[in-house]
């Protein structure tokens, strides 16, 4: 019998904090140095973490960077870390998705493996498995599509900004206004490299306590660049869920305590391995997710490529707070997932990439911007003009 959850007062452990956990307590030094397998190891943990955990890629990234700067010796780059990912997503498993997170569940008393047997309180379905997070279904996909299927050249054609024109400063003017501080990255599991505020551009320096200097945007970089979906304080502040060795809260400009206001949703496109292999079921995805996003009746802002497999939309999403937002997060998450998104980069603090900057040799490129959206979605065929 499937082992269930065991009913609580608290919301179950976020399954990246627990994988951190796992990390710093349990997972392997990877010592590369005289040939003691330091390759073998690290891929070995990045295997554990993609099938003991079943996270979104950006939050495996985010957990192999941690791995690596605490138990790499010496650390491997960021082009061997995701190339280690890539192929530990491309093996398989003998246990199902998610068992490591399951078995520190039960090991904190959240999880029975035999409903009703040893303890008197009652089970219940999983809360993070609520049914807020569907798998990915092509077939459904292909049902909510518009008659006429939509290319990037005619959702260029529909936004009411040109797209070929706009700079990455004016997607940034357009999408948070001149007021907004927007935090940008070069390097994805940072605190970020620069600031954009009342038109101009800063570099950040890696530390409380340094003056930003006046600095150009960055044009791109080998794994491209990324912003904060949410505008900022611009300060650094102490993130209860991150401490250090004393057990203080780390000091951090991109963490939910920085945030100003909760504007936008990220929904970022993630098919299953089996399209991302497969060239033709990717064009045919990335055609219909296009047709999905337009017929959404929700304000979206702007639409871009990764420069990858991945296509993302900005959704003004306006929440009195993260709580809200959180709850409307749930809300939307089983249509979303079923249809492609990736349910992970729905949350609350997320970053997304910056059109206009190049990832590599690859432009990150704008498909879409619409600075003040109709609540009722994207007007088709509206033509092009300036805003």
């Amino acid at each position: 019998m499937p082992s269930q959850p065991v009913s609580t007062s608290v919301d179950l452990p976020d399954p990246c904090d627990l994988a951190k956990a796992w990390i710093d307590d349990e997972a392997d030094v990877a010592d590369g140095s005289g040939g003691k397998g330091g390759h073998d190891t690290t891929f070995r943990i990045c295997c554990t973490l993609v099938h003991g955990f079943d996270l979104g890629d950006a939050d495996l990234m985010s957990l192999l960077e941690h791995y690596n700067a605490t138990k790499c010796a010496p650390p491997w780059n960021h082009g061997e870390l995701m190339h280690k990912l890539s192929n530990a997503r491309a093996t398989t498993s003998k246990y199902p998705k998610g068992w490591l997170y399951r078995k520190m569940l039960r090991a904190r008393g959240l999880w029975s493996s035999r409903p009703g047997s040893g303890t008197t309180r009652a089970t219940v379905a999983p809360r993070y498995e609520a049914k807020w997070k569907l798998d990915f279904n092509l077939e459904a996909l292909r049902r909510v599509q518009p008659g006429t299927p939509w290319t990037v050249e005619r959702l260029a054609a529909a936004s009411p900004v040109n797209v070929e024109t706009t700079t990455t400063a004016d997607f940034l003017r357009h999408v948070f206004g001149m007021e907004a501080m927007v935090l940008i990255f070069t390097v994805f599991g940072s605190q970020g490299q620069y600031m954009w505020w009342r038109g101009r551009s800063y570099r950040l320096a890696n530390r409380p306590g340094v003056a930003a200097v006046p600095a150009e945007l960055p044009k791109g970089g080998p794994d491209g660049v990324w912003y904060l979906s949410q505008p900022v304080t611009g300060k650094w502040e102490p993130n209860p869920r991150e401490t250090d060795k004393l057990g203080r809260p780390k000091m951090s400009r991109r963490s939910e305590e920085s945030v100003r206001s909760w504007e936008h949703m990220v929904l970022e496109a993630d098919p299953v391995d089996e399209v991302k292999r497969d060239p033709k079921k990717m064009a045919e995805f990335e055609t219909l997710w296009l047709g999905f996003l337009v017929q959404l009746p929700l304000p979206i802002k702007a639409i871009y490529t990764s420069a990858g497999k991945s296509t993302h939309a900005l959704v003004h999403l306006p929440a009195a707070n993260k709580e809200r937002f959180d709850a409307m997060k749930k809300m939307v998450g089983p249509l979303f997932s079923k249809l492609g998104a990736d349910p992970r980069a729905l949350k609350a603090v997320q970053l997304t990439r910056l059109p206009g900057c190049m990832r590599g040799n690859r432009l990150q490129k704008l498909l879409y911007l619409n600075p003040s959206p109709d609540p009722t979605g994207i007007t088709i065929e509206r033509g092009t003009a300036s805003v």
